[in-house]
């Protein structure tokens, strides 16, 4: 499930870069919507994987990355947009999503 959720929504990310009109935005959205969950899966993961001893720490690290993401991600996503253009954010966003699809496959 992380794989496909990764390798999904960075495919989507990609394509949502190259969108010509708010029609093929707006379905790529959705798409992505559908591919998404990547941290529901992460917790399932996590919650299975590490000893229970640990567990609350594992969760709660993953919690505070998935918090900081959605605080700093708008900041940065703006600051590159303003000097490298819109397309380029979902660019680098596939990219990074990319990234995480590889470090979840090895």
């Amino acid at each position: 499930m992380l794989l496909r959720s990764a390798l999904g929504m960075a495919i989507v990310m990609m394509l949502m870069g190259m969108a010509q009109n708010i029609w093929q935005f707006l379905l790529l959205r959705a798409l992505l919507g559908l591919l998404g969950g990547f941290i529901p899966n992460a917790n399932a993961l996590i919650a299975t994987q590490i000893p229970r001893h640990k567990s609350g720490w594992a969760l709660g690290t993953l919690s505070t990355g998935a918090v900081s993401g959605a605080l700093l991600g708008p900041l940065a996503g703006g600051f590159l947009a303003d000097h490298w253009g819109l397309r380029t954010v979902f660019f680098m966003t596939a990219a990074v999503l990319f990234i995480c699809f590889l470090f979840t496959l090895f």
